[in-house]
């Protein structure tokens, strides 16, 4: 039954020209186009913590921005901030960065639900419409890149 009201749905938004729509970074979304990019992942297990990575291209201008939280207790405050900042990329550096989220699509937000676990990211580019902006690494691995990336700049710091 599930599968029949679904089918229609489908029909019936594609009859009236609404599409179910994503948009690739790379074909879609040029790098040039990329205003910021948020990455937040946390975990209220033992040990909790909290990650929150964005880079930011304002004015010819590249920044990347961290914030680290561990803690023994949820909900986690500013006393177990770990590590945080910002630092302004080079060109290489916002290259790397491109190389780790491209080919990811951006879909349709959606409501996040408290008990998603996340991770959560988020694309913004320029005339975007305001609606889609929830990305998704197109493979594990590349996601894991990304992560590694991060680590490194921090580290490099």
């Amino acid at each position: 039954m599930k599968r029949l009201i679904t089918i229609l749905l489908l029909f019936l938004m594609n009859a009236s020209g609404c599409k179910l729509q994503n948009y690739r970074v790379g074909r879609d979304i040029p790098k040039d186009a990329i205003l910021s990019f948020e990455w937040t992942d946390k975990s209220d297990s033992y040990p909790p913590y909290y990650t929150h990575y964005e880079y930011r291209a304002e004015n010819g201008t590249y920044t990347y921005t961290w914030h680290l939280r561990k803690g023994r207790q949820v909900p986690l405050t500013e006393e177990d901030v770990i590590s945080a900042g910002t630092r302004t990329l080079t060109q290489e550096e916002w290259d790397l960065f491109y190389s780790r989220i491209v080919t990811g699509t951006v879909h349709m937000n959606r409501e996040i639900d408290p008990k998603d676990p996340g991770p959560w990211a988020f694309l913004y580019w320029k005339n975007a419409k305001d609606n889609f902006q929830t990305y998704h690494f197109p493979s594990p691995e590349q996601r894991l890149q990304f992560i590694e990336y991060c680590e490194k700049l921090i580290k490099d710091e």
